[in-house]
């Protein structure tokens, strides 16, 4: 119905992000519940697209991060309460992206995507790492902003060239790659010399239940044992398939591109 007190943002009290136990809550403001164009035909009944647009409250917490592997959307209205599974949720407080002196840049980001029982998933991701500087930047560790994947950093190569996104993982590292399983992490590091670009292959293993196509990273480095992180923002990765199946449910999805 497209006049609905479930969509009416006046009839909204509260909203917040819980886990299955309800341990961690984080609130968040609605903005605005906006009617879409599209809608759906289902036994020839109409339904109508609604998009609830929220924002993180960061008063409502003082970590720097948190990470629910199962999370939950609760809306409190006035006559009643709806809490919607949202999957698993991420987010982060950067004090900024990139680096105040620009003494390393970003010159290349692509997703590594391969197909995964039938479903196309990013594997791994290849940067292009430039040093500004005058002295040596070591690569000490990279990371997956997203609770779905974790970098295997022991395992991450320099190549000579960017390949292309659908270029096998497998044949880029030279070796059968494990995509579930994390190997024992060792004291890896690439060290990028002044004026010199690295790019880097960054394999990803999935540790979560969920597919993600967008998310950021964080990027550890020193100068003369001076220690800094740069994060990168989300990125789009690869545009996934607009229609996914999940036991015996056909699920529609949308992205903001």
């Amino acid at each position: 119905n497209k006049q609905s007190n479930y969509t009416n943002l006046s009839k909204v009290k509260e909203c917040f992000i819980t886990d299955n136990e309800e341990e961690n809550i984080i609130k968040v403001i609605i903005k605005d519940i906006k009617l879409e164009e599209d809608s759906l035909i289902i036994s020839k009944k109409e339904y109508y697209h609604f998009s609830f647009i929220f924002t993180i409250d960061d008063k409502s917490y003082t970590d720097y991060s948190i990470c629910l592997k199962e999370a939950s959307l609760v809306i409190n209205y006035d006559f009643d309460m709806v809490k919607v599974k949202i999957g698993s949720f991420s987010y982060y407080k950067v004090p900024y992206f990139g680096t105040k002196q620009n003494r390393i840049s970003l010159t290349n980001l692509k997703g590594i995507v391969n197909n995964y029982y039938e479903q196309k998933e990013i594997k791994g991701i290849v940067l292009g790492l430039r040093n500004n500087y005058n002295k040596d930047i070591v690569i000490s560790g990279i990371e997956s902003l997203d609770i779905n994947y974790k970098t295997s950093f022991s395992e991450a190569k320099v190549l000579n060239s960017i390949p292309q996104s659908s270029d096998d993982i497998s044949h880029l590292l030279g070796y059968e790659y494990d995509y579930t399983n994390i190997k024992n992490s060792n004291n890896n590091s690439f060290t990028i010399k002044p004026q010199e670009t690295l790019y880097i292959l960054i394999p990803l293993k999935k540790v979560g239940s969920y597919i993600a196509n967008q998310f950021g990273l964080s990027i550890d480095f020193s100068i003369n044992e001076m220690k800094e992180t740069i994060y990168i923002d989300d990125f789009l990765y690869y545009s996934s398939d607009l229609r996914l199946k999940y036991e015996d449910f056909e699920i529609s999805t949308y992205e903001n591109h």
